[in-house]
């Protein structure tokens, strides 16, 4: 089980980063980029909240959320949620878990054994919740994660963004954010696709640019090959 939770979180982390790189690039490297912006002011950020967790948090947009169930064991689920915004080539994500079979150093686990291993800072404390923060940064982009443990629940906040955009400003102002108040105050996010970054009415969408090697400074590269995963409803079915 700790195997495959691994390998779920190295694909996230991975997603993530993709995520930002492929929307900030698709900006920066249009001709009609000077004349692009993308919706969403960091001024502007809105608190958001979930029914039935214990956080709420500062996003620049209304997040996409996805909810599902995995299987502890033939008999038992854990309800699991991905919540994702977009702003100016970051991505600002809250993965939630109920605490069944799943402890915070299996959430700690990944970000130190990858092979981007994060650096660790001494623990924080949110509301009287205690946490881990991590946080990596090379040439090309920015992570930080910052976990903590609730009664019922395991939370890794995390934003990832290229350093192309604005990462600086906005990931402060994400984890300065985070609240476990018992009165949680905000909009009530649920599962859909969120609220969408888009480009004003200058760019052309219909006629994009393709752009050869010679015209780019940063190669394609692959950021991950996951292997496939399977439900247990899958697997019992093949």
């Amino acid at each position: 089980m700790t195997e495959k939770f691994i390998c779920m979180m190295t694909r996230t982390l991975a997603l993530l980063f993709v995520i930002a790189n492929l929307q900030l690039g698709a900006q920066s490297n249009s001709p009609l980029s000077k004349h692009a912006s993308v919706s969403g002011d960091a001024a502007e950020w809105q608190r958001y909240t979930v029914d039935d967790e214990d956080f709420s948090v500062f996003l620049p947009v209304m997040p996409a959320m996805a909810t599902s169930s995995m299987y502890i064991d033939r008999t038992r689920t854990r309800r699991e949620r991905i919540i994702a915004a977009y702003e100016n080539g970051v991505v600002y994500s809250v993965v939630t878990y109920e605490k069944k079979s799943l402890s915070l150093q299996d959430l700690i686990r990944p970000l130190i054994t990858s092979s981007e291993p994060s650096s660790a800072t001494p623990t924080v404390t949110v509301d009287g919740v205690a946490g881990q923060s991590f946080r990596f940064e090379n040439e090309d982009l920015i992570r930080a994660n910052q976990i903590f443990e609730t009664s019922q629940h395991l939370y890794v906040f995390s934003a990832m963004g290229s350093k192309l955009g604005d990462p600086v400003n906005g990931i402060p102002k994400f984890f300065s954010s985070i609240s476990f108040v018992k009165n949680r105050q905000g909009t009530r996010v649920i599962d859909g696709p969120g609220e969408q970054p888009t480009l004003n009415s200058q760019t052309n969408p219909a006629d994009p640019a393709v752009f050869s090697g010679r015209d780019v400074t940063r190669k394609v590269r692959v950021a991950t090959k996951p292997e496939p995963y399977y439900t247990e409803e899958a697997r019992r079915h093949q």
